[in-house]
């Protein structure tokens, strides 16, 4: 079973200084946030977070990510275009 340890070390081997676990459960996975520390280097693309089931570790599909950062982070009043 993956604990907050792998998690971590699996954020760091992805280029994140860490990782902050969530309370949600997207499609049985248990989602963490990637962390930065201070003010080095940060990436810019699709803001991707790691997903954990039993034994499975991974990084979330920009698709995924999308879902995700709707249920982590919803706006009511966005329109649609």
């Amino acid at each position: 079973m993956i604990d907050r340890y792998d998690v971590e070390e699996f954020a760091i081997d992805n280029g994140y200084d860490g990782a902050k676990e969530t309370d949600v459960i997207y499609n049985g996975y248990k989602v963490w946030e990637p962390t930065f520390k201070g003010s080095g280097t940060c990436f810019t693309g699709y803001p991707l977070v790691i997903l954990v089931k039993g034994d499975d570790i991974r990084l979330s599909t920009e698709d995924e990510s999308l879902e995700i950062l709707s249920i982590m982070y919803p706006n009511e009043d966005e329109e649609e275009w």
